[in-house]
């Protein structure tokens, strides 16, 4: 996305020169918003399988149960958080499904 954002400077320069009206890239903006909520909510699965892992190999009269739920809150509420702008997205509901 760099290296086109990028192109699109170089073009725009281009195109001034000769009077040209520069496009709207309201599509590229949406993709990039897109795109970054995708690798944050990515990013918070790896979170949560790298929480889950610690738990489940564990001891059971070790686990404590106060600190895994209030995990699963937080985690909760990033999601739904992030899901406001993904609702279309099969990944959060899948997400969500997963905590």
């Amino acid at each position: 996305m760099e290296a086109f954002q990028k192109r699109g400077v170089e073009l725009w320069a281009g195109m001034s020169l000769f009077g040209m009206e520069r496009l709207s890239n309201k599509e590229n903006i949406q993709t990039l918003k897109e795109l970054d909520i995708l690798q944050s909510m990515w990013g918070l699965k790896k979170e949560w399988e790298e929480a889950y892992d610690g738990w489940k190999d564990g001891l059971f009269s070790e686990l404590n149960v106060g600190v895994m739920e209030t995990a699963a809150q937080l985690f909760s509420k990033r999601i739904f958080k992030n899901g406001r702008d993904c609702k279309s997205y099969a990944l959060c509901t899948c997400f969500v499904c997963l905590i």
